[in-house]
């Protein structure tokens, strides 16, 4: 009995096991290799000047174990340098087993703005089962595309006017591309300095930059206390490369604008108590009858009223007065 019960279990597991597992796994995978012909391609780009080079290649794939399967479909991709553009032919293909190996043709157009000195080229397939949904990626077929260096420089004002105070210090910019496809040192200089008599200036002397980089070169220095004031002053800034035993230069300007330095206010300048002279109170009488007032000081008024004096010399009369009206009575 116990024999019996584990037979029907064998067979139940046999049975029901194609069920559990998926579908991708019971029809396994096919074997797809992607091969290129070519390891490196040269590509003659100029400055003005693109260029196109082919590669050539086959892609072999071996059909599934499994017989449901009837085909095998991939479509061809590649990624070239830095998002150029490609065309393969075919771009689809379709593999059976009566077919395993499809050739190929890889054309890439290769921009002026390919750096130097090398690009990567990647191709592979995005393939599909038929029939079924299951699916995926190949391998890449990886080759290089190589091309010739040239070089650049390119200097423009970044078309703001620095302001700066005389006696002060100044910081301005203009804005500096390397226009060549590889890297690249640069030196820098200030060319009309002898026209700023008592003027401290300066730049960087020299900077390495990445193909097609762009940097913000500083100018910086000392204005003398002596330089005229609300005038604009432009200051001039080349740029060179020796790249390939030609030189090559650029220049642009940066206009700064000198202003005066506030002025020191003058002790008491907020109109505050020490500007008035409390002490003196002689003071000259304006055409107008009315006390005129000079150098900040206050002036007496002109018609006081009577003062304790008056008032005393009054009140000392008042007695001797009512006494003699007494004794007529």
């Amino acid at each position: 009995m116990i024999k019996v019960r584990i037979l029907v279990a064998l067979l139940l597991l046999v049975f029901a096991l194609p069920l559990l597992v998926p579908s991708s796994t019971a029809i396994g995978n096919p074997m797809i290799a992607i091969n290129i012909d070519q390891s490196e391609q040269y590509a003659a780009i100029t400055r003005d000047t693109d260029a196109v080079v082919s590669f050539t290649g086959t892609v072999q794939c071996q059909m599934p174990v499994d017989n449901n399967v009837q085909s095998v479909v991939i479509n061809m991709v590649a990624e070239c340098g830095n998002n150029w553009s490609y065309n393969i032919e075919p771009e689809r293909m379709e593999f059976s087993r009566t077919v395993s190996d499809i050739a190929y043709i890889l054309t890439v157009y290769v921009p002026t703005t390919a750096e130097y000195p090398a690009n990567e080229v990647k191709v592979f397939g995005n393939y599909r089962v038929q029939p079924g949904i299951y699916g995926g990626t190949t391998d890449p077929a990886i080759s290089m595309i190589t091309v010739d260096q040239y070089w650049g420089i390119n200097l423009e004002p970044s078309g703001e006017i620095y302001q700066a105070e005389a006696g002060g210090t100044f910081t301005g910019y203009v804005t500096v591309e390397n226009t060549g496809n590889g890297a690249d040192t640069f030196t820098f200089d200030i060319t009309n300095d002898n026209q700023f008599i008592g003027w401290e200036m300066e730049t960087t002397s020299s900077k390495t930059m990445d193909p097609f980089g762009t940097i913000q070169l500083a100018i910086t220095g000392i204005i003398p206390s002596t330089a005229a004031v609300d005038a604009t002053y432009t200051i001039k800034v080349k740029g060179r490369t020796d790249g390939g035993g030609t030189s090559m230069t650029d220049t642009a300007s940066m206009d700064l604008y000198v202003k005066a330095p506030p002025e020191d206010p003058e002790p008491g300048g907020d109109g505050g108590d020490e500007d008035i002279n409390w002490t003196n109170f002689s003071g000259t009488t304006g055409d107008n009858g009315t006390a005129g007032q000079e150098h900040g000081e206050i002036q007496p008024e002109t018609n006081p009223l009577p003062g304790f004096g008056v008032l005393a010399l009054l009140f000392a009369l008042l007695p001797m007065g009512a006494i003699a009206v007494r004794k007529r009575s």
